[in-house]
């Protein structure tokens, strides 16, 4: 959602006599104002004057900075104004990009350069999110703040930012930013003899704040050598011609970041490397930093606090990309645990609000499962009632909202093949419920977000028969696990329409759990009887392959994660791509290999029933929860166990797996009001 360009701030907010600082302390100088150290309310700030004749009419700076909330983003505290001057106080930062780069930088000590790159993608990226585009990144708009270690980065100077359309672009009425940091289809603008439809396609874009950014990675890492030369006269001609003389200078053990810089300031707009992708790159060189090394893991016990007293935590769930925690309570509340600054505990991340769920719903609903969508999105949670919630991860809004008759349970199944699409199983039960098995009625909500919006984005299947679990097998496929003993496989037509025809594959007993891999094209499914069988996939027909008898329910299933749907982890082991593990009901786990159809192997776990078992992102670990309350975890690489972790939980409710994206940390409800994390962090206790 943009910023609304109703919300005015008050720029008329008289002269208070509150702002004081000494005219011979200067921090800056620009082109409309001077920047001194200064103090206001007795906190020590940075305020900018300007002689009021050179105000933005339009108060862009203020009005947009005022309204932007991220934490490498600079904050604008107040704003006054006198007969003569307009007064903006700031954050007051130690230092610049180019005075690091200059060598005249004098501030506390900083993160590596991966961990400064990070932090100004992530404030653009927030930038974006909000539909503005910056036009003014360089060197000297990029600060750091000392107030809080470690050292954070704080993007500055919006009096040239702009909104962007409906189509992302802005108008560019004249010449805007600085001509060093400016792609070629920015400096077109200055070429008088271009024809006006070329002038028309020169328009200020995110891909141009991409562009800077690019420049500006490259000047960092290299302490001040732009790739396109160097000079107020030659720069801007070479970025013209596409020659960026300086583009193979640098150290060559930096060129893991020196690469991301060439792919961010291509000629072509359209080529340019997107931030999201330039977050993943940075993060996964940390995870590579996470050696084959036996990790040791340590508990993490955080109190969230709550409004409502004695709030418990019901579900949470690790960001697929972003070092991020969803936290859902039982009064229906969301809360985001986001580590805005690389932070390596847990204990030290920071908390943000979502709208909560009962809000939006008539009753105060408790969470009961989260999940993110593949590329971390969008986030959606269902209720003990059967309701569905969706969230967008960047802007907290609810985009959908759905309220079951029935007081069933929900859990949200996304499709790892689209953004957009999810479905949801839900178990339907009259006011007297067939408290009699034979009653039970169950269906499958279907959402699809890129259905036009005068569409139908919903439909919903009623069942005689109960969805226990849910595996995506292809872009427009499912296989629901039912409880009658039979695996179905529905095709969706037209975005959310389900077949009406669909495939049946026989099972031994209720058939509680299935899971795909898409690489081998196998369904792995586990039943009641403790029977687990192995489907192969061969374009339209799906038969069975491999089956043996665990002896007791399988009640979770993981597949060892394919090396190719995850090429960050360049650890990872090929030759367990097949590998499938298998929590019981008897407590035990099973891993077993079915191509070589040898006997799996089993080891006892647990002295109850296990709830949950999960191989990590890089596939070096496996982690089993169970009713007994223990977290176990096993290396990959010799099937040690690592150790065992007491995860103190209240209520009968089962338990699930979250690893975050780096495998260093794994977290499951607590049902208590604080939530418990393991982590490995090397260096760290």
């Amino acid at each position: 959602m943009a910023l609304s360009k109703a919300v005015q701030c008050d720029f008329s907010k008289p002269w208070s006599g509150n702002i004081e600082f000494e005219k011979t302390d200067v921090l800056g100088r620009g082109g409309f104002g001077v920047v001194y150290r200064g103090t206001y309310n007795g906190e020590i700030i940075a305020v900018k004057r300007i002689i009021l004749e050179n105000v933005d009419p339009l108060n862009r700076e203020v009005m947009l900075q005022t309204q932007l909330d991220h934490v490498n983003v600079l904050k604008i505290l107040t704003v006054e104004q006198s007969s003569d001057f307009r007064y903006i106080v700031l954050e007051l930062c130690t230092g610049t990009l180019e005075q690091l780069c200059d060598g005249t930088y004098v501030g506390a000590e900083l993160p590596s350069d991966a961990k400064i790159l990070l932090q100004i993608t992530k404030g653009l990226r927030y930038i974006h999110s909000q539909k503005l585009v910056h036009r003014d990144i360089k060197p000297e708009n990029i600060l750091f703040s000392d107030k809080t270690m470690p050292v954070l980065v704080k993007l500055s100077d919006f009096g040239l930012s702009k909104q962007l359309s409906t189509n992302d672009t802005c108008t560019m009425s004249g010449f805007k930013g600085s001509q060093l940091w400016m792609p070629a289809e920015l400096l077109m603008l200055t070429d008088n003899s271009l024809q006006m439809s070329v002038l028309f396609e020169a328009k200020g874009s995110p891909s141009s704040d991409i562009f800077a950014t690019g420049c500006v990675t490259f000047y960092y890492v290299t302490r001040g050598i732009h790739p396109f030369g160097s000079g107020a006269i030659d720069v801007p001609k070479n970025i013209r011609k596409n020659k960026p003389v300086n583009i193979e200078q640098g150290d060559p053990g930096l060129n893991f970041l020196l690469d991301i810089a060439r792919e961010m300031i291509k000629f072509n707009p359209k080529e340019r490397l997107g931030l999201d992708k330039v977050l993943e790159k940075l993060r996964s060189r940390q995870r590579l930093s996470y050696t084959c090394k036996t990790p040791e893991f340590h508990v993490r016990a955080k109190l969230c606090n709550q409004p409502v007293p004695d709030n418990k935590v019901t579900t949470c769930v690790f960001h697929p990309i972003d070092p991020v925690l969803a936290v859902g309570f039982h009064d229906g509340s969301v809360v985001l645990i986001a580590n805005e600054t690389d932070d390596p505990l847990f204990l030290n991340w920071d908390r943000e609000t979502l709208s909560a769920v009962h809000d939006h719903l008539p009753n105060a609903f408790a969470l009961i499962n989260m999940e993110w969508n593949i590329n971390g999105t969008l986030l959606a949670a269902s209720t003990d009632k059967g309701s569905v919630i969706l969230w967008t991860y960047q802007n907290k809004q609810i985009l959908f909202d759905s309220v079951q008759n029935g007081d069933g349970v929900a859990n949200i199944f996304w499709s790892p093949f689209a953004t957009h699409l999810f479905v949801a199983n839900f178990r339907l039960e009259t006011r007297r419920r067939a408290r009699r098995d034979s009653g039970r009625k169950g269906g499958l909500l279907v959402w699809n977000g890129a259905i036009e919006e005068e569409e139908t984005v919903e439909t919903k299947l009623r069942t005689t028969y109960y969805i226990r679990d849910v595996a995506w097998i292809s872009d427009v496929e499912v296989a629901l696990a039912c409880h009658d003993g039979i695996i179905r496989i529905f095709t969706i037509m037209n975005g959310t329409s389900l077949s009406a025809s669909h495939k049946q594959l026989p099972h031994v007993g209720e058939v509680g759990v299935v899971a795909w891999n898409e690489r081998a094209q196998m369904l792995a499914s586990g039943s009641s009887e403790g029977t687990v069988k192995v489907w192969k996939k061969d374009g339209t027909q799906i038969s069975l392959r491999y089956e043996f008898n665990a002896k007791a329910s399988c009640l979770s299933l993981s597949w060892y994660p394919c090396s190719e749907a995850n090429t960050s982890c360049a650890v990872m082991d090929a030759s367990k791509n097949h590998l499938i593990a298998c929590g019981l009901g008897s407590g035990c786990i099973t891993v077993w290999k079915p191509e070589l159809e040898s006997i799996p192997t089993t080891f006892l776990a647990h002295n109850q029933m296990v709830h949950d078992v999960s191989f990590s992102p890089n596939g070096q670990l496996l982690a089993a929860i169970g009713a007994d309350d223990n977290l176990h975890i096993w290396s990959t690489n010799s099937w040690e166990e690592i150790g065992i972790f007491e995860m103190k939980k209240e209520g009968p409710n089962r338990r699930k797996i979250s690893w975050d994206s780096t495998s260093q940390r794994l977290t499951t409800a607590s049902e208590l009001t604080k939530i418990i994390v393991v982590e490995s962090i090397a260096g760290v206790d």
